[in-house]
């Protein structure tokens, strides 16, 4: 996706992710999203870190999608999302370093 700096909007606030480490995020973008039939404007946090996610969709997106009932009340589990994270991440890692290798 081609953005330009004059898109991104100044963003001071740190954000932590999965693993507990800090990012100082680029900044915010809004950008359009379209999704069953409907569009809407979501601001994104735009950060420079590895992830095995493009962007992270959270309640706040579904509700105003008005999502399925039994979407809108999931619980997480910390502990179980940061080892999916790490083992997303590490296969993301070693395929990355696979491809420069070849």
């Amino acid at each position: 996706m081609k953005l330009y700096e004059n898109e991104i909007q100044p963003n001071l606030t740190p954000i932590y992710a999965f693993e507990g480490t800090k990012a100082q995020p680029i900044g915010d973008v809004t950008l359009p999203v379209i999704a069953g039939g409907k569009i809407l404007f979501v601001t994104f946090i735009v950060v420079d870190a590895s992830s095995a996610y493009n962007a992270i969709m959270g309640r706040n997106w579904i509700h105003r999608m008005v999502g399925e009932a039994s979407t809108l009340d999931i619980k997480g589990d910390q502990v179980e999302a940061r080892r999916c994270y790490n083992i997303a991440t590490n296969i993301k890692a070693a395929t990355s370093q696979q491809s420069k290798d070849l």
